[in-house]
This record gives C-alpha cells, structure tokens and sequence, in this order.
C-alpha cells in the first residue's frame, strides 16, 4: 500500500475540522474533499471489481454512497481519521462486498409445474379429502368443545380479546395460553391418528 495515500495530512486534518464545525467553510471542505480523492477511490473501485469478477454494482454509486456515510461518521466523531482516502476506501469497499452479499442472498422463485397448482378431480381424490375431513371433525370433537370453540374463532379471525369477551375468560393473556393448549392438543391428536398419512 503506498504510504503517501494512508498517511495524515495537515489539509486532511484542516478539512476535517472544517467539516465538524460546519458552515460555508464545512461545506467548501467536503467540495473539496470530494474533488481531491473521488477519482482514485473510484479508480481502486474498479481494479477491485476488475479482479473479482461477482461485482455488478456501479462504482459510481458505491462512491457517492460511502462519501455520504464519511460524512455522516466524520460529523458524528464517532470515527478517528488518520487518512481521509483510507477511510473512504474502507467505507466503500465495505459497501461493494455488503451489496455482493444481498444480491448472492437473492433467490428468485421458480415457476410453479402444472401437476403442483391443480389436481385431477377424481372420484377417488374426493373420497380422499372427504375422509381427511371427516378424520380432521374428529380431532376436533376429541379436543372438547371449549377447544374447539376457541379454535374455530381463532381461525374465523377473530382478535384475542374478542375471543376472552365472548368465552368469558379474564385477560386476553389466558386465551392466548389457552388456545396455544388446545392447538397443541390438537396436533398431537391428529399426529396419533395419521390423518394425513393415507
């Protein structure tokens, strides 16, 4: 790494302060700062992304994005600079890899297959999910009828506190706890009896 360029320097440290302090003198400091170093950030930029080839990002942006964050740092001092390229270097490299990983990260969804999205409507299909039903009524009735109740309102959407209103319970707290206890009843009752196993 050259020295020069990650080395403080005195117009550094005079921009920096002008910069904190604000004013048309912070404002000429960022113009300025922006004017000296953008062209080598943006220059490394792409040697970077040249090298690598996962990059799609514009360096363009990447530049103008991480000089805005500098900024926001360099106002903030929750950062102590000793060399302005560095840091922005930094600041924008980071940049480049965070947006590498969102877009790796990203998982478009394949088209759905015709036989996933519609079945064929045969006598024996609709005796199947007759029985499921008739086995799923079951479960229900084997839960009791508080369960079932609070459950059936559950899934009509009705609000917890709806639901404590209209079953007489004392706090929405103990409808949720007790429709938590009914669901789980209910799921061990339909794991035992293998609705949906055929």
């Amino acid at each position: 790494m050259d020295q020069l360029k990650t080395s403080p320097s005195l117009a550094d440290e005079e921009s920096l302060c002008a910069i904190r302090t604000g004013g048309p003198a912070g404002d000429k400091a960022i113009m300025a700062l922006y004017a000296l170093y953008h062209k080598d950030i943006r220059a490394s930029l792409l040697n970077l992304m040249a090298k690598n080839g996962k990059y799609k990002t514009n360096p363009s942006d990447v530049v103008h994005d991480s000089f805005v964050i500098m900024l926001h740092k360099i106002r903030d001092n929750s950062v102590a600079l000793i060399s302005v390229r560095a840091y922005w270097l930094g600041v924008a490299r980071h940049l480049l890899l965070n947006q590498s990983k969102k877009k790796d990260r990203l998982c478009l969804v394949e088209d759905l297959e015709e036989s996933y999205i519609t079945h064929d409507i045969t006598p024996e299909y609709i005796l199947l999910t007759n029985e499921r039903f008739k086995r799923l009524e079951q479960s229900f009735v084997k839960c009791g009828s508080r369960c079932c109740e609070l459950l059936l309102l559950w899934m009509s959407d009705y609000t917890m506190e709806e639901i404590a209103v209209r079953l007489n319970l004392s706090s929405t707290a103990m409808a949720r706890k007790i429709k938590h206890n009914c669901f789980k009843k209910l799921k061990s009752i339909i794991v035992n009896t293998n609705i949906f196993n055929d």
